[in-house]
């Protein structure tokens, strides 16, 4: 069976606590070619996007999934959705969370996630 993971969060100077089920940041609408997790986000505008799956089961965690792929989930109570500049996350529970980026397990909690205005050239 699936258990949340006890977190502490501080985007910018705001802090609070989730039982978390999955938790997304982006600079942009979309991830993964075509899952619409920040249908708020601009590149341009200097923020992260935080989408937090909160305190869910298994099996209603893929009906939030399912939603958060057309970006229709922002009227569910159970699903924050935050910006800030500074983005910072780690465990409260004796559980390793890991880190993914791109499919690829990049490391555990606790991360540190800040936007760098300019540092890669993007042509439209």
């Amino acid at each position: 069976t699936y258990t949340n993971n006890k977190c502490s969060i501080k985007i910018d100077e705001k802090e609070f606590s989730s039982n978390m089920t999955s938790c997304f940041v982006s600079n942009s609408k979309y991830i993964g070619g075509h899952f619409k997790v920040a249908p708020r986000a601009s590149i341009k505008d200097g923020l992260l996007d935080v989408v937090i799956g909160n305190n869910s089961g298994s099996f209603k965690s893929l009906k939030r999934i399912i939603k958060m792929k057309t970006g229709r989930y922002i009227d569910d109570e159970k699903i924050l959705y935050l910006q800030g500049r500074r983005i910072f996350i780690k465990s409260r529970s004796e559980n390793n969370v890991n880190i993914t980026i791109d499919r690829e397990q990049l490391g555990i909690l606790p991360a540190y996630l800040t936007v760098i205005p300019h540092s890669l050239k993007i042509r439209s």
